[in-house]
């Protein structure tokens, strides 16, 4: 090294300084040929990633992002109904969003005046009284129920739609209004019953609707769900249909039909929360009392008599002006079922009754060995049954609830301080006719009379009632003989049922 190279080197801060500037630049030069990241979380994967190949070990690679189990939207908002009161002045806007924010978001909207281009801007209240079914919110994400309350200026507005605006979204949801029915003059407020969702066959549905028109059932508000996937075994589903058969649409004047495409993420089974409200808010000017059954199910009054009139009988247990519901509890009665082949026929004027090839014969679904018209002297034991358990059904008043559960009232309105009021089996309960046997257990109707409806667990239930605080989801009745069985020590046996 010469002697000025030397002297440099001294004024300068000598090799030392030379080697960091020297390092200095290379991580220049490295800097400005790696990546350009955006964060300073993406530089540290970057700069550990780097000493890992210098180390000669492999980095760690990130996990795949989870994947929904079925087809899923994450921005999905969909309005299964916008209800206008026009006696009341307030719209019920009934949804499901698949962000529980969207729904909370929705605190203004916009109504237009039926005939004109008036547009009135109003406060809207979101509601979301229900909570998720699964942890595991990626794998398996779920709709969420949303209710908004919109409060208007005055009642008797004529409105013909309404948009909904989120707020700080920068996104709007529109809806058609749809006033509810009210009263003629003159006419009473009679009893109706909410029935959903219906997405596969049930027996004897003729049955079931004598059963109540002969009670004093006024109206049935009908509620299917639809659509292909439901009826395939699914067991990414949180429920799955008792039946896998198509369901037959059943026309009659007390019956009201409403239509729902649920989505596969709509958990609370197939959208019957959504169902339940909108009945329950459709049919508040119309209606005294409002059931919730279902179509198996029929009530059984202990003092029935020729001429019982149901709603008469259920205004007599309101005994406090402040109850807002009574229920009733339920049993479930195994029975078999068949499917009968009936062929259609046509009937031409000019021609005589014949079969038309092209109409495919109708399946007639029935139980087989049982009648829900005779005498059943099988007493269920509901003992051990607290306010919910058991399948209890509720008869609201429908002004009385804010909110409505699967069978039960989920936000009353604050007037009334009792929500539900249950009534004694010995006045009066419910029969829950399943057609479920052991070999198809969640699958078809039986057609072997002579399988045995019960497993053993439902023999022992029946037999020793589970005590505190084991209580019972549900009362299985079981035939008698086979009870007999049990007891005897011959469980199971080969039974044999008459054929008709």
């Amino acid at each position: 090294m010469s002697v000025v190279a030397r002297n440099h080197l001294k004024q300068t801060g000598g090799i030392r300084a030379a080697l960091l500037a020297l390092l200095t630049c290379s991580s220049l030069a490295a800097a400005i040929n790696r990546p350009q990241k955006t964060s300073g979380r993406e530089w540290m994967d970057w700069a550990r990633q780097r000493g890992a190949r210098r180390l000669g070990e492999v980095p760690a690679q990130a996990p795949e992002p989870v994947q929904p189990a079925y087809p899923f939207d994450p921005t999905y908002i969909g309005v299964f109904s916008a209800l206008h009161d026009t006696v009341a002045g307030e719209i019920r806007v009934i949804a499901e969003v698949a962000r529980e924010g969207d729904c909370l978001a929705m605190t203004s909207c916009t109504v237009r005046h039926r005939g004109t281009f008036e547009l009135q801007k109003l406060t809207s209240t979101p509601l979301m009284p229900f909570g998720a079914f699964n942890k595991d919110h990626q794998r398996f994400p779920e709709m969420r129920e949303c209710f908004l309350v919109i409060t208007l200026p005055s009642a008797n507005m004529s409105l013909s739609e309404i948009t909904i605006d989120l707020a700080n979204k920068n996104r709007t949801i529109t809806a058609v209004l749809e006033e509810i029915e009210t009263l003629p003059l003159g006419k009473s407020k009679g009893l109706g019953m909410c029935v959903g969702p219906l997405f596969s066959e049930a027996p004897f549905f003729a049955d079931f609707l004598t059963w109540y028109l002969e009670l004093g059932v006024d109206r049935f508000f009908m509620y299917a769900s639809h659509t292909d996937w439901l009826l395939k075994w699914d067991p990414k589903y949180y429920h799955f249909p008792g039946s896998r058969k198509k369901l037959q649409i059943f026309h009659h004047h007390a019956i009201d039909w409403r239509l729902y495409h649920p989505e596969h993420a709509s958990k609370h089974y197939y959208g019957q929360w959504l169902m339940y409200n909108d009945c329950l808010y459709r049919a508040r000017n119309t209606m005294e009392l409002l059931m919730f059954q279902d179509r198996d199910e029929f009530i059984n009054i202990r003092r029935h008599r020729p001429r019982t009139n149901l709603r008469q009988f259920f205004l007599e247990q309101f005994d406090k002006p402040e109850i807002a519901s009574v229920a009733y509890w339920h049993a479930r009665y195994f029975v078999h079922c068949k499917m009968d082949k009936v062929q259609v026929m046509d009937a031409l004027p000019d021609k005589p009754t014949t079969k038309n090839p092209e109409n495919p014969p109708l399946e007639v679904m029935r139980y087989w060995g049982y009648s829900i018209w005779d005498p059943d002297h099988r007493e269920p034991n509901f003992t051990s049954c607290n306010q919910y358990d058991c399948h209890p059904k509720c008869v609201v008043k429908p002004k009385a609830v804010k909110i409505m559960s699967v069978h039960w009232i989920a936000v009353p309105e604050e007037s009334y301080t009792i929500s539900q009021k249950n009534l004694p089996p010995r006045l009066v309960f419910g029969k829950h006719i399943s057609c479920k046997a052991p070999s198809i257990w969640g699958g078809d109707w039986d057609e072997d009379p002579n399988k045995m409806l019960c497993f053993k667990e439902n023999l022992e239930a029946i037999l020793y009632p589970p005590a505190e605080p084991k209580r019972p989801h549900a009362i299985h009745m079981c035939p008698q003989e086979e009870i007999n069985a049990y007891l005897a020590g011959k469980w199971p046996i080969n039974r044999t049922l008459a054929l008709s």
